[in-house]
Formats: C-alpha cells, structure tokens, sequence
C-alpha cells in the first residue's frame, strides 16, 4: 500500500497569484469553486470503483478524487454550507446531536 497525508487548508483568493509548483512533481495547479465540488450532478459513482468527480477544468479521478469524496462527506458534511448571490460561502457547524 502507499501512505498518503492530505494536507486542507484555506489560502484565500487566488485570482491573480501567479502558482510556482515544483515541476519535477507537479505538471499544473488548478481550483474548483466548492460549489461545484458540493453539486452531486458533477460525481459519477459506480460500483467497485473510486468516484470521477467532472466539474472542473479536468477530470479528477482516482485516489485524488477518493480524497476530495471522503473530504466532503467526512468533514463538509458537519457543516451546512449555502452560497450567497455572488457564489461566496457561508458556513455554519451543524450542532452535534447528544448521545
């Protein structure tokens, strides 16, 4: 098996900043707005496969899409996540249910 950490962190507004990324590792950057992460129309899940999520610049596909799956049911799910008129978020955590 391989070991894989996934690092999420927020780093603000991209628009303008020029990305320098390691080319021996790293062929091109690119974002998706969580809004198209969050619409469940750009997933394809089947069975016995890891999900294909098609709502961005390029497909994204194996572990890399397992991660972002796993990442919105597992994290993004304790939030309720709206988008005003100018597609920015507004999140609240959802109150834990006591056991």
């Amino acid at each position: 098996g391989i070991a894989v950490t996934p690092v999420v962190g927020y780093l603000g507004e991209l628009d303008g900043v020029d990305m320098e990324p390691n080319k021996d590792e790293v062929e091109e950057c690119f974002t998706v707005p969580l809004s198209a992460i969050l619409e469940k129309s750009n997933w394809v899940y089947r069975d016995d496969a890891a999900p294909v999520f098609t709502g961005g610049p390029h497909v994204i596909w194996g572990l890399t899409a397992y991660i972002l799956d796993r990442f919105m049911k597992d994290v993004l799910a304790r939030y309720r996540i709206t988008l005003d008129e100018d597609g920015q978020n507004n999140e609240e955590k959802e109150e834990e249910e006591e056991k």
